[in-house]
Parts: C-alpha cells; sequence; structure tokens
C-alpha cells in the first residue's frame, strides 16, 4: 500500500522482489480485458486465451471498451450529480486512456483516489505506469473482494470512510461465486457511509446462449469472469437505493451521443446508494469490527 505522486518514486526493485515466482503462463482477467479493449500489457498465454474467445464470442472486443466507457461516465455522474469526491477502484484494470484518477483530479484536484487488487502483478503494474499530478492523493491497495475487511483496513488509511465513497467495481464482482459476491457487498454496505455507491458492471449469459460462457472458459477457471443471469445481477444491488437508469445493457448506462448502442446485451451494469443502516448490515459492521481488532 503506497501513495505515488511522482513516477520516478516507484520502487523497481521491491516489485521485481514482490513478483519472484509470478505465473506467467495464467490468463488473468484485468490482462484478458485489457488486450480485448486494445491494450498490450499480457503474456502469451494471455493472447492464446483472448484470440480464442474472441473466435467464440466476437463481441468481446466491443464489451470490454464499453467497460471503460461505463467507467468514466459512471464517475463523472457521481462527482457532479452526488457530490461523492472520494473513490474506491476495487478491481484495477491496467492503464490504457481514461483513467479514473485523471478524471477525477481534472474536475476536483484534492479529491482522492485509491487503486485496489488482490493480484500483486496487477496493483504493482499499475503502480509503476500511472501518473497521477504531483501533489495529488493516489493510493495503492493489495487486496481485494475475496478479503473485504483486509481491503476496507487498508483503505481506510487513504480514504475517510465516515464519508461517501464511490466504489468502482468492473474487475472483481464478476470473478466471485454469487454467495461471495454478495457477502463481500454486504460487508461493504456495512462499513461504508450513507451516501456511498455501489458501481459494477457485470457479463451476462443470457442473450447469447451459451456462447459467452464457453468463451470465458465455462466456468473452469477459478481466476476467469463468470457470466451471471440477468436475474443474479439485479440482485447484486440488493440493500441498496437503485440508481437511474437501473440495472441495465453497458451502452445503456446514461448514453451520450458519440457512442453508439451496442447490438449485444450481454454485459450490464448499475449504481446502488448506501441508505442507513438495516438490522442486518448493523451485525455485519459488528462484526467487520471485530475482525479489524483482532488483525490489528
Amino acid at each position: 500500500m503506497r501513495a505515488m505522486t511522482d513516477k520516478a518514486t516507484f520502487d523497481w526493485a521491491a516489485a521485481r522482489a514482490d513478483l519472484d515466482g509470478f505465473d506467467t503462463a495464467r490468463a488473468m482477467m484485468a490482462r484478458l480485458w485489457n488486450l480485448w479493449a486494445g491494450g498490450k500489457d499480457a503474456f502469451p498465454g494471455d493472447r492464446e486465451f483472448c484470440d480464442r474467445a474472441q473466435e467464440t464470442y466476437p463481441q468481446i472486443t466491443r464489451l470490454a471498451r464499453y467497460r471503460l466507457v461505463f467507467r468514466a461516465r459512471v464517475v463523472r455522474a457521481l462527482m457532479s450529480r452526488y457530490g461523492i469526491d472520494q473513490f474506491l477502484i476495487v478491481g484495477t484494470d491496467l492503464p490504457l486512456h481514461s483513467e479514473v484518477h485523471d478524471i477525477v483530479h481534472r474536475a476536483a484536484p484534492l479529491a482522492r483516489v485509491v487503486y485496489a487488487d488482490s493480484d500483486v502483478w496487477v496493483i504493482r503494474t499499475a503502480e509503476a505506469l500511472l501518473n497521477p499530478l504531483p501533489g495529488s492523493v493516489c493510493g495503492y491497495v493489495s487486496a481485494g473482494l475475496d478479503d473485504p475487511a483486509a481491503l476496507l483496513e487498508d483503505t481506510a488509511r487513504w480514504l475517510d470512510l465516515e464519508r461517501p465513497v464511490g466504489v468502482v467495481m468492473l474487475n472483481s464482482l464478476d470473478v466471485l461465486p454469487d454467495l461471495s459476491a454478495a457477502a463481500a457487498l454486504k460487508v461493504l454496505r456495512a462499513a461504508l457511509a450513507p451516501g456511498s455507491c455501489l458501481a459494477f458492471c457485470a457479463l451476462t449469459d443470457d442473450g447469447y446462449e451459451t456462447r459467452l460462457f464457453e468463451a470465458m472458459g465455462a466456468g473452469q477457471y477459478p481466476c476467469l469472469a463468470l457470466p451471471r443471469s440477468r436475474a443474479a445481477v439485479q440482485d447484486l444491488l440488493a440493500g441498496t437505493r437503485l440508481l437511474a437508469p437501473g440495472v441495465v445493457p453497458v451502452s445503456r448506462w446514461c448514453p451520450e451521443w458519440r457512442w453508439p448502442e451496442l447490438d449485444t446485451d450481454d454485459l450490464w451494469c448499475g449504481v446502488g446508494q448506501i441508505l442507513d443502516q438495516d438490522e442486518d448490515v448493523a451485525a455485519a459492521r459488528s462484526q467487520l469490527t471485530d475482525t479489524t481488532a483482532r488483525r490489528s
């Protein structure tokens, strides 16, 4: 976990030590999405998987680009409509364009952004390649939704969790089974202040029979995205106030004239706002506090 305000401060020796023994043959979603969106940060195994997936499901490249369009739209909307000035990006995308800290700091130089990922290669690569403005607050956390207590504990060193936070989850919920995803979101709802917003997008397997499911490895690889039913996608925001326009195909979320609507509905997105705590969430927050106390 570090703040970086100047690229020259990056500790390359520490990065090499962290990545010692890293398995470059295992395809990972951050690198796959980067390739499909036109990036180049990948290993041969990633490229082979991408090629096979595109043969099975050619629309994946358009979905990859629209993920980043949604990310930019939702960050701007949370700032302009809901006054959010601190963001937690859970499941970090590899640098490509329109990065969250760029969007945020152009509008509000004093705003805070934290990038988090449980994959050490991803977070180290992001830390090395992202270029926040000198003096801006941009933190990096080596934790994810697979351990939400650790994620929140480290995030609290950068963000004020007593104030609303915008949580953007484009590359984290989709690799978790339904029960694990629901449990992680419950922890976030418990820990974050009312007014915080949870934004996500998720692949669905309803619109194109089984081709998308097959393109993602047919559930055989735990590190790859799990396409969900549309009903399951809706359920991810249970316990929050669903913000307009609701859970919709990604190209229909606050559309802009320069981006045409997609010809596939296999990537859905939505934003839920955290309300005052109910009894279940209050109990989860108490449990989270106990867990954090035991860690310390």
